[in-house]
């Protein structure tokens, strides 16, 4: 039987649940993010990210309980205007089964800030969004 790394199964299967993967954005220690769309109503055609946890014979004894932590706090923070929602999640018990959630494609900091921003322009927001956070 051949062994299947963490990327080659994610590019043989190019779905989680009812979204499909079409590529790759980007990823970090704990999972990997890539671009996705809704393939049922009422998400049909609605771009998102989807973040997949990394699994593996190298896997961290700690990445399924943070993943896990990640899932719950965005389930306890949803509505939070600081905090993406998170649209849609696989938690699975069984280990052989990814682990996944949903959250909105955000907008890249350098597009929204524009192309040559201005410190105060930068760091007036960011206060802002902490005041405000603090204050919930």
């Amino acid at each position: 039987m051949l062994l299947l790394n963490y990327a080659e199964q994610v590019a043989q299967v190019r779905t989680c649940g009812t979204w499909r993967l079409p590529d790759g954005i980007g990823g970090g220690g704990n999972g990997d993010v890539y671009r996705c769309v809704g393939t049922v109503a009422p998400r049909s055609g609605l771009e998102a990210a989807i973040k997949i946890l990394k699994t593996g014979r190298n896997e961290r004894r700690d990445r399924v309980p943070r993943f896990r932590n990640e899932i719950d706090f965005l389930l306890r923070a949803g509505g939070r205007r600081a905090v993406l929602p998170m649209l849609d999640h696989a938690l699975p018990d069984d280990p052989s089964q990814r682990s996944w959630y949903v959250m909105p494609l955000a907008v890249p900091l350098v597009q929204a800030l524009g192309p040559s921003p201005e410190l105060p322009g930068v760091v007036a927001p960011v206060v802002l969004q902490s005041q405000i956070t603090n204050s919930q």
